[in-house]
């Protein structure tokens, strides 16, 4: 994956095809990856959400940064306890 902040024009084109919404319906739709999904979940304690965000980007040839999805869990959690 690029280190690169900036999106080239085929990355940023994907991203715009193919709404996040749409492949995360279309990928859990497929066989045996709403259980696999499920299992992770309960037993990993993971978010499917998450875990299809990702599938997502790197669909996409990208992915998450880890200090800013880190931020992203932090404001998430915090802001629910308030």
């Amino acid at each position: 994956m690029p280190d690169s902040m900036t999106l080239d024009s085929t990355r940023l084109q994907r991203l715009q095809q193919v709404p996040l919404w749409d492949f995360a319906l279309t990928l859990y739709a497929k066989p045996g990856v709403e259980a696999a999904c499920l299992t992770l979940q309960e037993e990993a304690g993971l978010d499917v959400c998450e875990l299809l965000f990702h599938c997502w980007l790197y669909s996409c040839g990208l992915e998450a940064k880890p200090a800013a999805l880190a931020h992203q869990r932090e404001q998430c959690c915090f802001g629910n306890a308030m």
